[in-house]
This record gives C-alpha cells, structure tokens and sequence, in this order.
C-alpha cells in the first residue's frame, strides 16, 4: 500500500467515524474524552520560560482506581475502535454494490452541456453507469424524422431492463434528466413507467446546470376548463399549460375537436422545482383522463407546454392499460399546421408509432393555411 493510499484510507476511516452517531461512536466520544480528562490530571504544576520557549511539567501519578479506570477506558477505546472499523468496512462495500442509473434526454440542442453526473452524485450513491438516449438530428435542432427515434428510445427501455436485472433492486438508484421534444420524452416515460422510483430532475436555464426537483409544493394547480363541450365526442384535444399559454390559433391550424384546457395557476418556466407539486399535477391530469374516458372518450390528443421533467412526469403517470388511446404533439412555430406529428402512445403489446398529422381527416383542420 502506498503513502497516499494508507493516508487517504485513513482520513476517509476518521471523517466518516467524526460524522456518524452509531452507539459505539458515541461511546468512543465519551470514553476519549473520559480518558483524556484522566492523563490531564495527571498534571499537577507547569511552568513556562517564554524567553527560550521553555516548559517544565511536573507529572504525578494514578492511584489504583485511577490505574483502573484508565485501562478500563483504553479498552472501551479498543473495542469502539475496532466495531467501527469493522462498520466502515461494511459500508464501503455496500457503496461498491450500489449503483446510479443515469438517463439523460439528448434532443434539443446539438452541444453535450453539462454532465448530469453531478447532480446524480447527490441523489445516487455508487459506481454511475450513464444511459444516453441521444434523439437528436442534427437539423437545426428540429425532430426531421421522428420515426428514426423510436427505436432509440426502446434500445433505452432494454439497457435499464438489462441493468437492473443483474443487481439487486435495493442497490440501484434511476436518475433521469433530459432536453428533448416534448412527444419522445412523454413516451420516455411511459416507457419506464415500470421500472419502480425513479429520481427526475431538470435543465435549470437560469443557473445552467441540472438541478433536483426540492422546493416545496406552494399547493398551485391547474385549473380546468371545457369538460362541457365534450358531451359524447370520440376524439378530444387535451391543452395542458405549465410553463407558458398554448394559442387558440395554434390549435385551431391543427384540430376540429373539442377542447380541455388544464392551465397551472401562475405557471411559468420556473414554476415546476417541487416534486410534490408535480406528482399533484400528475394526479390530477389522470384523473381528468379518466373523467373524460367514462364520458366514452376514445382518444385523447395532448397538446403540452412543459418543461421536460412534467412531461416525463406525465408519461410515467398515464395508465395505457386502461385508459384511451393518447397521442401526444410535437409543436412547430414555422409550420402552418402548428402541431405537424404524434406519438401514438402505445397500449400493452404494442410498438409506438409517428402519426403525421393530415389535414381535412375527420377531427382535424380542413386545409393548411397558406
């Protein structure tokens, strides 16, 4: 063992024993303590020649109980020592079975930004094993062929899969992050919507770093209006706002159908940072879904303006199981039909599928506009 490496274990074995408060621990502060008091009594007179830094201890000496005690307390000292060690040594290698399963989201810039890796290191321990689900194009920054990233995203769902199949769930943490079109990173979700806890967390533009969604649930939510148009449509657009309004004119380039709107109360681009606010608002987009569902909605289109972390929120949420077909919309401000394609969210036992949208086919515009 080299120098660096013994000084390095033992600095590492000190500052984890100063900072955890298991019971030997704190017998080990009592007894240290107990026994330096002892040696310190042992001083009965000092005298200091500051001129030439002189010092002269006259030193007395323990009795027999005192003798006691101090052995006492070294072998209390002893035995802490030791069950600590052996404590530490546990948990160094419970920390090299854990494991930190990193998803980061590539698709809306063509610059790699900063790794998630740091921000994972706070909500993971363990070795980090990166999955990069790379949807971009290269096309300045716009989804050109978005049939080409479904696959990419199932090759996604089949690393997590062969990942937690070879470690033991209790050692493995999930973090997700990402900065893609608002259609894959809902699928994205629904994808892993099985995979147990998963820690979200994302893009803070201001600061320009990832960030974990920890700020408290200031008890906003959306509102909801339109349910009364529904009355017995097949097909329904659902226009969730969270980060920003979504136009009336925007929709009306691309649908024919009736119109929920669910619109977050003082929503803005920085008005997602709490997971308990998002898992509210989760809860509350499916219970809409199922409401419009037992009205004998069959297929829900959903329009989002969101940030990432919602939108995969929302994925993970929704029950393809039970609940209508959704098609979720990619939104593109220079085409005349606003909301051009969809990902068909697939129920169980089928692939996704790119839905292009066409113009004038029952519930959607008649004509582009020019």
């Amino acid at each position: 063992m080299s120098d660096k490496t013994l000084d390095f274990a033992i600095r590492a074995f000190l500052t984890w024993l100063f900072r955890r408060r298991h019971p030997e621990v704190v017998i080990l502060k009592i007894a240290i303590t107990a026994l330096a008091t002892t040696v310190l009594s042992l001083v009965v007179g000092a005298d200091v020649i500051l001129k030439w830094v002189q010092l002269n201890i006259e030193v007395g000496s323990l009795d027999t109980y005192g003798k006691l005690a101090a052995g006492l307390l070294m072998v209390v000292v002893s035995i802490c020592m030791l069950i600590a060690y052996i404590r530490f040594q546990n948990e160094q290698k419970r920390l090299n079975r854990q494991r930190t399963i990193i998803i980061e989201g590539r698709g809306l810039r063509d610059d790699l930004g900063e790794s998630l890796s740091s921000v994972a290191s706070q909500l993971g321990k363990g070795i980090q094993i990166p999955i990069i689900l790379d949807l971009r194009q290269k096309v300045n920054e716009t989804i050109v062929s978005p049939e080409a990233t479904l696959p990419r995203i199932a090759a996604m769902r089949e690393a997590l899969n062969q990942h937690k199949a070879a470690h033991n769930a209790d050692d493995l943490t999930v973090v997700y992050g990402g900065l893609a079109p608002v259609p894959l990173t809902v699928l994205s979700g629904v994808e892993v919507d099985d995979e147990g806890a998963i820690e979200v967390v994302d893009w803070d533009r201001e600061k320009e770093a990832w960030r974990a969604l920890d700020v408290a649930d200031d008890g906003k939510r959306f509102s909801i209006e339109g349910m009364n148009s529904v009355k017995n449509a097949r097909r329904v657009v659902v226009a969730v706002s969270v980060s920003y309004p979504i136009s009336s004119a925007d929709l009306q380039t691309t649908f024919n159908m009736p119109i929920v709107r669910l619109e977050l109360e003082g929503g803005s681009a920085s008005s997602h940072w709490s997971g308990e606010k998002q898992a509210a608002l989760a809860l509350q987009f499916l219970e809409l879904v199922k409401a419009l569902s037992g009205q004998g909605v069959e297929e829900i289109h959903l329009v989002l303006a969101a940030p990432n972390s919602v939108s995969f929120n929302l994925g993970r949420r929704y029950d393809r199981r039970n609940l209508p077909n959704l098609f979720v919309y990619q939104y593109e401000r220079s085409r005349s039909i606003k909301y051009p394609w969809s990902v068909r969210i697939p129920v169980i036992g089928q692939a996704p599928e790119i839905v292009h949208t066409t113009a004038g086919s029952d519930g959607f515009a008649v004509e582009e506009t020019p």
